[in-house]
């Protein structure tokens, strides 16, 4: 007969979910970022490369690129789903904590 430890102390269902999820999301900022970031940041880097190629005379203050301040505009927006992922991956690890302090040796007030 398989033990049953449903709705127990023993019950690691919800918890290892939320340990899962924890586990899933935070590495998940490298796929995130080689695949949804990687358009604007090839072009970023293409932009730097083609700056420091440059001769020192064109690097003025009048060498500002139009296209460079939309690029790091949408690497900005980008960067923030990039850093919604480990806090959700926290947020998820903190749960699964709180959601069982009989395991973790907390009282409840």
């Amino acid at each position: 007969m398989p033990l049953d430890f449903k709705d127990t102390l023993l019950d690691p269902r919800p918890a290892a979910v939320l340990y899962a999820l924890a586990a899933v999301l935070a590495p998940a900022i490298v796929p995130y970022t080689l695949t949804v970031m990687r358009r604007v940041n090839d072009r970023l880097h293409t932009k730097a490369d083609a700056f420091e190629a440059a001769p020192d005379v064109e690097k003025g203050a009048d060498a500002g690129d139009e296209e460079v301040g939309e690029l790091v505009g949408r690497w900005r927006k980008l960067n923030v789903g990039r850093a919604v992922l480990p806090g959700l991956s926290a947020l998820a690890g903190v749960w699964a904590v709180v959601s069982r302090p009989e395991v973790v040796g907390f009282t409840v007030l």
